[in-house]
């Protein structure tokens, strides 16, 4: 499958979108969660519940697809929710399931198509800014700040519009062609799941291009420190493109050091048919790269966990900040060395460091006492900047109610009251 080009207008990645919810990763779930919609005809409070869980599980996969397309992963993979998604997804539901409420009760106790057709204007124009508002700043607050959404909206106003107007062609075509189709052949119950279908796979289809438009113009946003993307140079020099441009982009991401990428877009192109000699020789670079790679990250990485073992931690941050310069990757010998290492970065105020720092470590790492500590140093990171505090006292939030028995408990809890009185004045 070809990953979308995000030096490209996003309509010109339409097929590369469609065949990213296409996927084995992502069509089966889809699939799965339109039939759920039989327990949704439980009787009582049952089926309300049943009908809040679905469209929570339907939440959760658009939310993942959004935020790892907006970190630059333009290839479906495993998602399991990152800590960002899992403590904003509540407002992801409770956004949408409003949106979806107040269509309904429109459809079918106002039905005057006069203000249905407005507020479906009104609200496809508004929502995604709002969804996309809501996943750079992890605050519901922001995400109906009109000041906000102007922000957000005005670097990339004529893609904006364009998508919006592709949106809108999209909730038309459910609503005027695909359900009553659905509804005049098939009985009821098939008609309901099939109509959920394509309303879920719509859903996921826009999450991924609010994802793509996001990491577009991350820059723009201010709010890089949170989306900056591990291969974002590679990412945007897909043009330098010789005879096969997917395979410059490959020789990009080996060049970048993000080989199971490359790897996974070569296993695509093997499965569509192409064993060029190219592609060969290709897939042999990774696989000697990826070795060497790995002794020399593992080298630098001993270097740096012998100098913290004998306390030198200055030469340790020394030696870790001169690979970072140097685009090198690092890939810590011992998880422990990550806390020492963001400790020293924020004493000594290198504060985009303490985020590139800890980044991730709760899914490389899970359940790993120093996620609390990490976490800890990055909410304190995010609450010096007025634009992420509500995302600091998110992850604050988040730490307590998952780890109450955590020896830093009684300073998270000390710190969240901070905030709170903060909030207040």
């Amino acid at each position: 499958m070809k990953p979308a080009n995000p030096q490209k207008f996003f309509l010109s990645n339409l097929p590369q979108f469609f065949s990213y919810v296409n996927s084995n990763q992502i069509l089966p779930m889809i699939l799965l969660l339109a039939a759920g919609h039989v327990f949704t005809l439980l009787p009582s409070i049952l089926g309300l519940i049943a009908l809040f869980v679905l469209y929570a599980l339907v939440y959760k996969l658009a939310v993942d697809v959004l935020l790892e397309t907006a970190h630059g992963n333009m290839l479906p993979g495993d998602f399991q929710s990152s800590f960002e998604a899992k403590s904003i997804l509540i407002q992801f539901i409770v956004v949408g399931l409003c949106q979806k409420g107040i269509l309904i009760w429109l459809l079918y106790f106002v039905k005057d198509p006069l203000i249905l057709v407005s507020y479906i204007f009104a609200s496809t124009f508004l929502t995604p800014a709002i969804f996309m508002v809501l996943s750079v700043t992890n605050s519901i607050t922001s995400a109906l700040n009109p000041m906000t959404i102007i922000r957000l909206i005005k670097p990339l106003f004529f893609s904006y519009l364009c998508f919006v107007g592709f949106w809108l062609l999209l909730e038309y075509l459910q609503l005027y062609a695909i359900e009553p189709l659905f509804y005049r052949i098939l009985p009821e119950l098939f008609a309901n799941i099939v109509i959920l279908f394509f309303k879920f796979f719509i859903m996921v289809l826009n999450f991924h291009i609010m994802g793509f438009l996001i990491f577009q113009n991350r820059e723009s946003y201010g709010f890089e420190a949170m989306f900056n993307s591990e291969n974002d140079d590679e990412s945007l020099t897909l043009q330098q493109a010789e005879s096969n441009p997917i395979h410059q982009r490959i020789r990009s991401l080996i060049l970048a050091g993000n080989f199971s990428q490359a790897a996974l877009i070569i296993a695509e192109l093997k499965k569509n048919g192409d064993n060029s000699n190219e592609l060969l020789v290709l897939e042999k670079q990774i696989e000697e790269s990826a070795k060497d790679d790995k002794t020399k990250s593992l080298s630098d990485a001993e270097s740096i966990h012998e100098l913290i073992n004998e306390n030198k931690i200055g030469a340790a941050f020394k030696l870790y900040s001169d690979l970072i310069l140097e685009n090198k990757k690092f890939i810590e010998k011992d998880p422990t060395d990550i806390n020492v290492l963001a400790k020293y970065a924020f004493s000594a105020e290198k504060f985009q460091m303490v985020v590139d720092i800890v980044k991730f470590f709760h899914n490389k790492y899970p359940g790993h006492e120093d996620i609390v500590a990490n976490y800890f140093l990055l909410a304190q990171v995010l609450y010096r900047n007025q634009n992420t505090k509500a995302k600091a006292q998110t992850i604050l939030n988040g730490l307590i109610k998952k780890y109450p028995n955590h020896k830093l408990n009684s300073q998270l809890s000390s710190w969240l009251k901070g905030m709170e009185l903060m909030n207040q004045k």
